[in-house]
């Protein structure tokens, strides 16, 4: 079976699930195919967000194993493991991704693998955008920039095409649109699935504006911590460390902004969740492999979990392990 049998092969009355992560490319996509799945005329659809988590699959095992069919979205495969495998040889599966990983599945996933540069809203948008129309062309190209698409010659023509239809500059379009959904979604962190109905809701990029009341005090918040990040970071063998706390989750756009201000700077940033801390790094100049840096630095730290793609990656590991990662951080040879 292909995608496409998949697709066509899915029928009303069956149970469907949704699973994508919890930035803009995940539920963008999410969007995307829960808008085909109603001009299928499916009824009972399950929608999932998680973000990386050694427990993800233990987690939604029960609600998982009801479902018919199951189509998973942005969610790199090292953080899907054997149980993800279990389940795939049990129900048909969509598996759509472009974080670099040397794990693949078989049974009845379909696994759907594209270049790192080519996020997942681009994929699913191609793919469905002759079953959809051009309703959500303003979502997909911020599920696009938001992935740092942007900076990849291969996203230009459906990047620009769009921002002409509009007369948008993509600096303008950054800060009014893009940035501002990343803020939104950061408000929503603990109901993800009242996000995802809201911005199903909007007809157009203008009515992002509608969503101020939730974007200022995440925005404020950020201001607050990229201040703090520049008194406090921590320079640990040529890498900006920094370990903060706050009451949205605002890492990956404080992580965003200071690496795309200095682009050839390496930045680690946790955040303490629970029992784990979890790592954005980020290197916007290509000079160092991330996946490969985190693999090094996490080694010794007992079930750690790591993935992303060559500038842009993350880690989560066991607050107890934290001074084992510092440490490998620390006596590293050879950081460019």
């Amino acid at each position: 079976m292909n995608v496409q049998d998949f697709l066509e092969n899915i029928q009303p009355n069956e149970k469907m699930g949704i699973l994508s992560h919890i930035d803009l490319d995940g539920i963008v996509s999410e969007i995307l195919f829960y808008d085909f799945l109603n001009k299928k005329g499916c009824k009972n659809i399950s929608v999932f967000f998680r973000d990386y988590n050694v427990n993800l699959m233990d987690e939604l095992h029960e609600e998982l194993e009801n479902l018919d069919k199951l189509v998973v979205l942005d969610l790199s495969s090292n953080v899907l493991g054997e149980q993800f495998q279990k389940l795939g040889n049990e129900k048909d599966i969509l598996y759509i991704d472009h974080h670099f990983s040397e794990i693949h599945f078989s049974g009845r996933i379909i696994e759907l693998k594209t270049p790192s540069e080519i996020c997942v809203t681009r994929t699913l948008y191609e793919t469905l955008k002759n079953k959809l129309g051009k309703k959500r062309e303003w979502l997909v190209v911020a599920g696009i920039i938001s992935d740092a698409g942007d900076r990849f010659e291969i996203n230009n023509e459906i990047i620009n095409h769009f921002l002409k239809t509009i007369n948008l500059s993509i600096q303008d379009f950054k800060e009014k649109i893009v940035f501002n959904l990343a803020y939104f979604l950061d408000y929503f962190h603990d109901d993800l699935t009242g996000a995802f109905h809201i911005l199903r809701d909007l007809d157009n990029y203008s009515d992002v504006s509608k969503l101020e009341k939730y974007i200022q005090p995440v925005k404020d918040e950020f201001n607050f911590y990229l201040n703090d990040f520049k008194k406090n970071k921590k320079r640990i063998n040529g890498v900006e460390f920094y370990l903060f706390n706050s009451k949205f989750p605002i890492k990956s756009s404080l992580i965003n902004e200071l690496s795309y201000s200095t682009p050839r700077d390496i930045f680690l940033i946790g955040t303490l969740e629970g029992d784990f801390i979890k790592f954005s790094a980020r290197c916007q100049s290509g000079k160092i492999n991330l996946v490969e840096f985190l693999k090094i630095i996490g080694a010794g730290c007992e079930n750690a979990l790591s993935g992303g793609h060559l500038k842009a990656a993350g880690i989560v590991i066991r607050k107890q392990d934290l001074e084992i990662f510092k440490n490998n951080l620390m006596t590293l040879k050879n950081i460019s």
